[in-house]
């Protein structure tokens, strides 16, 4: 299909040019990344791909309001009636955004902006964008149902828009089986809160109760990538110097033993066992907060085996 129409594009004008829409979704992410990279794409006539203002048209047409999206609700619908069974979950993350306010439609766009969900609006100039999305296990659906501007979303206000999202996707067929959030002090209170749970198990699951169907409750989770994430920083922290000092059954935990192992392997390149470079050894402000990067994943299991062999017996090889 790809190389078909592309055949068929590079013979046409710009204006008569037709693109699948798994060819559009892919540039739009790529566009996305890279604006730079997706114009010198263009401009070397590898692919004959959309126009920068054909990408924008798509990325815009849903006009961007706070709350619970009504066209994403038509999608999860559109889709379910195709289905027998429309399984998924949700996830929500708080976004850094600029401080700003923006003049649109004769309306001051920047406030924190959270009366959709019950709580109050403030005139504070919104530093976050909480944003709740849904996927289903198949990947039918793939999208953000509602974002809110927000400084710090309180629990209590998650937990209002999550039961009202909760409702919107059950009653159009999309089952909710789990809630996926990181491990911040807010997501912790909000999945106590929606569990009714004073304290967390780390021996049983977690689950919340499902008003739409009772004999199916809905599972909370902690995002793995973040929590991997944190105990990757604070094993960091955790050295001559830091700010943390960690151990278990009297035994040190400090960086510096992850540091032992990195120098063991780069004096002798030719046998090395791990991954480990330069860049998963001197973190900075950035590599500590992407999610997305690898540095945190690779500092791992077969990391830590090789470490107690290190670290039993002095030697290596």
């Amino acid at each position: 299909m790809f190389l078909k129409q592309q055949l068929l594009n590079i013979t046409l004008p710009p204006n008569a040019r037709r693109y699948h829409p798994d060819l559009v979704r892919w540039c739009i992410e790529f566009y996305c990344r890279s604006p730079a990279a997706y114009e010198h794409i263009r401009a070397s006539d590898v692919l004959t791909l959309p126009s920068p203002t054909t990408i924008k048209r798509y990325r815009n047409f849903i006009k961007p309001q706070p709350g619970i999206n009504q066209m994403s609700l038509d999608e999860i619908e559109r889709v379910s009636t195709s289905v027998s069974e429309l399984v998924g979950f949700l996830t929500l993350d708080e976004m850094k955004i600029k401080e700003n306010l923006v003049m649109k439609d004769n309306k001051l766009v920047g406030f924190v902006d959270l009366d959709y969900s019950g709580a109050d609006l403030s005139n504070d100039i919104a530093t976050h964008v909480l944003v709740f999305y849904v996927r289903t296990v198949k990947r039918k659906v793939s999208l953000p149902i509602a974002w809110y501007p927000t400084k710090v979303t309180p629990a209590p206000a998650l937990a209002l828009i999550f039961w009202k999202i909760l409702l919107e996707c059950e009653s159009r067929g999309l089952q909710i089986h789990a809630v996926i959030a990181d491990g911040m002090a807010t997501n912790r209170q909000f999945f106590k809160l929606i569990s009714g749970k004073k304290e967390i198990s780390l021996l049983e699951p977690l689950h919340a109760p499902n008003p739409i169907c009772p004999s199916r409750p809905v599972y909370l989770c902690s995002d793995p990538s973040h929590l991997l994430k944190t105990a990757r920083n604070s094993l960091f922290s955790s050295k001559p110097g830091g700010s943390k000092y960690m151990n278990r059954n009297g035994k040190d935990i400090l960086w510096t033993h992850v540091v032992e192992l990195y120098n063991t392997d780069k004096d002798m390149p030719l046998l090395r066992k791990t991954n480990l470079s330069l860049a998963h050894i001197q973190l900075n402000s950035c590599t500590k907060v992407v999610r997305h990067s690898k540095l945190w994943r690779q500092v791992s299991n077969s990391q830590s085996r090789r470490l107690s062999i290190v670290m039993a017996t002095k030697c290596v090889y």
